[in-house]
């Protein structure tokens, strides 16, 4: 759907201005953007690249500004095309999905785009939690985190079997025969499927459990198959070693984002290459890799604070309370905490 398409038909829906980002920045420092071991250069904030016309001008279906590469080009991957990110360092990976989760917020309606998230310690996400976007609260136990990704491959195979049906290959080319045979304008028709991004922030916790399994189960067959439903997976981790970043799961993400680590071993766990026990700590100096080319590409990590993201989800709850899907909510309550 183009993006004149979609405001026209969300009149009613309210989008969070531009003018909620800036303000000083913290968690990266006082090291900036630009060529990223550059010390001395300026912040890069999230603003400053929904500013430039590769943004303003971006028709992806799922747009995520993430960054600047030394050459100053925006870095903006589509999530449609690129599903599935892994995302290792020791520093910085949250701030990388909250400028992903912003830039999709900015572009996207609950009748698009739909979430899941999982936060230990549910601080992090939690300013989610009040978006008409989410499919359930922010979860914070590993076992109902894998009961989610349970619940989600079912959803995937249910929504392949309604595309099979409709003789659609995938859910771009379904959303677009619901768009024109007319889709929710009568209770009988078929309507517009959303995508599904879910956060994973922090997944070591269940690679140690007795969900391992499971786990590891469902993010294969979500990987494989999830980007044809229209089911994305982000997930991050500080603990960038093998025994965490398996080989199975290292193959299946193709978009893959390092910030700084210890060791090279650690650098060859999230991106399959060295280079990032080489990064600065704290800058958002990053290495990212399923871009054009098979190297990974050195970029500054776009900043956006915990204090801006609370404003604009204050500012889409005026659109209304998030509608959860009671079966997820079902499997997630029926399944033992930790």
């Amino acid at each position: 759907m183009k993006d004149s398409d979609r405001l026209h038909s969300n009149k009613k829906y309210v989008f969070p201005s531009i003018d909620l980002l800036g303000g000083p920045s913290a968690e990266f420092g006082g090291e900036g953007a630009g060529e990223a071991s550059n010390k001395s250069a300026v912040k890069l904030r999230l603003k400053e690249l929904f500013e430039t016309p590769q943004w303003l001008q971006c028709g992806a279906v799922l747009p995520a500004a993430i960054g600047r590469c030394a050459s100053g080009e925006p870095i903006i991957i589509d999530l449609a095309q690129t599903p599935h990110v892994l995302i290792g360092g020791m520093v910085g990976k949250t701030v990388c999905i909250n400028t992903m989760m912003a830039s999709l917020l900015f572009r996207r309606t609950p009748q698009e785009l739909r979430f899941i998230m999982f936060d230990k310690h549910c601080a992090d996400l939690e300013p989610y939690n009040p978006l008409p976007h989410m499919l359930a609260p922010v979860i914070t136990d590993e076992r109902k985190m894998s009961a989610a990704l349970s619940w989600l491959a079912c959803e995937m195979d249910r929504r392949l079997e309604i595309f099979e049906k409709a003789g659609a290959v995938n859910i771009a080319k379904y959303n677009e025969a619901v768009s024109l045979a007319g889709g929710g304008q009568n209770k009988n028709s078929a309507e517009i499927m959303p995508y599904i991004v879910c956060v994973v922030d922090e997944f070591s916790g269940a690679m140690i459990l007795p969900c391992a399994e499971e786990f590891s189960a469902n993010v294969a067959r979500l990987t494989q198959l999830g980007r044809a439903a229209g089911i994305c997976l982000l997930l991050s981790t500080k603990r960038t070693t093998k025994d965490t970043i398996t080989d199975f799961i290292s193959a299946n993400f193709l978009t893959r984002i390092a910030f700084s680590v210890f060791h090279l071993s650690e650098s060859h766990a999230v991106l399959g290459e060295g280079g990032a026990e080489m990064l600065e700590r704290y800058s958002g100096d990053m290495l990212v890799k399923g871009l054009a080319g098979a190297a990974a590409r050195r970029a500054q990590c776009a900043f956006i604070s915990r204090e801006e993201i609370v404003l604009i989800a204050g500012a889409l709850k005026r659109n209304g309370k998030p509608q959860y899907n009671q079966e997820l909510l079902a499997k997630i309550a029926e399944t033992p905490g930790a």
